[in-house]
């Protein structure tokens, strides 16, 4: 197999990734959202925050490895700001803090939705 041809299997490979990736990014959302309609519910945050954190803190992470950028940071901010929550023990957020986790998780989802120039 001669380098190009590796080269282009590996860039194949990464493309394939990259969909299946933004294949699952709408259940991805779905899931947070549910997460925050249980912290509205007043479910317990000892529960739900850190899953929301961990599961904010991953996707900043893969964001960035397929080249969303934009997602990756945006993850990046809330995973912080919900470690903020977090430090604070068993205080929920109040109603502004829960209203920023939507508007966030909102445009979040925006640009999920966008496909980055590698895999168009």
């Amino acid at each position: 197999m001669t380098e190009e041809h590796e080269a282009v299997t590996v860039e194949q490979r990464m493309v394939c990734l990259g969909r299946m990736y933004m294949g699952r990014l709408p259940l991805e959302m779905a899931s947070l959202r549910e997460q925050l309609d249980m912290l509205d519910a007043g479910g317990p945050v000892q529960v739900i925050l850190p899953d929301l954190y961990e599961r904010l803190y991953k996707l900043a992470g893969s964001g960035g490895t397929f080249g969303f950028d934009e997602l990756s940071s945006l993850a990046r901010v809330m995973a912080l700001q919900v470690k903020v929550y977090l430090v604070r023990g068993d205080v929920p957020p109040d109603d502004a803090e829960r209203q920023w986790l939507r508007d966030s998780l909102a445009g979040l989802d925006g640009v999920a939705s966008r496909v980055p120039r590698w895999l168009a």
